[in-house]
């Protein structure tokens, strides 16, 4: 039986739903309430960041520095080399390619490696890129 593919789970459901579990609004919220000078640390596997969330980043950057710590499962570091099956978000089986990812994730941290946040990348199986 195939498998569903990762961008199903991160973003099932109807719209709403998956804005509410997106991480820019609650980041958005968050910085209001972050005192002027300290230092943030914000882990995450961006599975699913949300509209405005460079913006949320900025305003936290602004309130004091950021540590960016981005979470990378063994799928994004060392991928199989093979298309995976998988369910589509329309519910057909198809393949993924996962070989793509270790690129798209360096070029996600370079571009998150601006002043006043440092990017760090932690991947769960248990080395980091």
């Amino acid at each position: 039986m195939p498998r569903r593919c990762p961008c199903r789970s991160a973003g099932e459901g109807r719209p709403e739903q998956r804005e509410s579990l997106a991480l820019a609004p609650a980041l958005a919220q968050l910085a209001r309430q972050v005192p002027r000078g300290a230092g943030i640390l914000l882990a995450t596997g961006l599975d699913l960041p949300g509209e405005g969330f460079d913006a949320a980043l900025a305003t936290l950057r602004a309130r004091g520095p950021l540590q960016l710590l981005l979470i990378e499962d063994a799928a994004e570091t060392a991928p199989p080399a093979m298309a995976m099956p998988c369910i589509t978000q329309a519910g057909e089986s198809g393949h993924l390619r996962l070989d793509p990812l270790p690129a798209e994730r360096d070029a996600r941290a370079a571009r998150y490696q601006v002043p006043g946040q440092a990017v760090r990348r932690i991947s769960t199986a248990g080395s980091s890129p």
